[in-house]
C-alpha cells in the first residue's frame, strides 16, 4: 500500500450515526468517570482506591482516545470514490 493511499484514506469520512454512537460512547465514558471518580474517597482500601482510580485514568483515557479519532474525520464520499475507484 503505498502513502498516496494511505494519506487519502486519513481523510475518510464517517457516517452521522456512526459518529453520534462514538460521542455517545464518548459522553458515557466521561460521566462513568465522574461517577467513578467520586466513589474513591469512600473506599477503605488503598488497593482498592488504586484500582479505582486506574479504572478512572483508563476511562478518560479511552473518550480522549476516541474524541481525538473524531477529531481525524472529515471526508466526503468523492473521495472515498476515488480511493476504490484507483486505477492498479
Amino acid at each position: 500500500m503505498g502513502r498516496e493511499i494511505l494519506s487519502d484514506q486519513h481523510y475518510f469520512e464517517i457516517s452521522g450515526r456512526f459518529r453520534d454512537a462514538v460521542l455517545a460512547r464518548i459522553e458515557r465514558l466521561e460521566r462513568d468517570a465522574h461517577e467513578d471518580s467520586l466513589l474513591i474517597a469512600d473506599l477503605l482500601s488503598p488497593a482498592h482506591q488504586r484500582r479505582q482510580a486506574q479504572l478512572v485514568a483508563a476511562q478518560i483515557e479511552e473518550a480522549v482516545r476516541l474524541r481525538a479519532c473524531l477529531c481525524g474525520t472529515s471526508v466526503t464520499v468523492q473521495s472515498i470514490h476515488k480511493v476504490l475507484t484507483r486505477g492498479d
